[in-house]
């Protein structure tokens, strides 16, 4: 059976009680990486506390639900008959180019359907979008040691254009 992606404007669609260990496992990931590359290795459970104490997956859920009403942004699904997959894009101006480019936001499958292909689903029907709201840049941010994000963003199209470093800087203690 044939999955396709659902548009949704109306947050009450979309199942957050099954995206927010998608959200804690994304933010853990990236936490990760980004706390090394600046010099501050934080163990699992300190990164857990700093995503619970600064409300980082509700903060993104309630951006994804105010995204479900936006004209200038897309929240599109996959569900068999669960989510099994969802991606955010919005649209704004390039700053430089001063054109209409859209920006992937972030794409979250289930862990468990990994490797089916539902990711560069996701990708394709946000690229649609992007299309269809005349955007004529179409960007994504991905963290470099997401090796499996870049090759599924590079199949989709995407080419690497910079690369944003970090380096440690003044070691101060951490909010957490």
């Amino acid at each position: 059976m044939k999955l396709s992606v659902e548009a949704i404007t109306d947050a009450d669609a979309l199942d957050v009680d099954r995206m927010r260990p998608w959200l804690a496992e994304f933010l853990a990931d990236h936490l990760r990486w980004w706390s090394a590359a600046a010099g501050r290795v934080w163990s699992t459970p300190e990164i857990e506390a700093h995503i619970s104490q600064h409300e980082l997956v509700e903060r993104d859920v309630i951006e994804m639900r105010e995204a479900c009403a936006a004209k200038d942004q897309y929240v599109g699904i996959l569900r068999d008959p669960e989510l099994i997959g969802v991606v955010y894009a919005a649209q704004r101006t390039c700053r430089y180019l001063h054109v209409p480019v859209g920006v992937v936001s972030w794409v979250a499958v289930d862990p468990t359907r990994r490797g089916e292909g539902l990711g560069r689903a996701l990708i394709t029907a946000a690229r649609t979008w992007m299309d269809a709201q005349g955007c004529q840049l179409q960007e994504v941010f991905v963290t470099a040691p997401n090796l499996g994000a870049v090759e599924m963003y590079r199949k989709a199209g995407f080419a690497v254009v910079d690369h944003r470093m970090l380096a440690p800087g003044v070691q101060t203690a951490p909010t957490r």
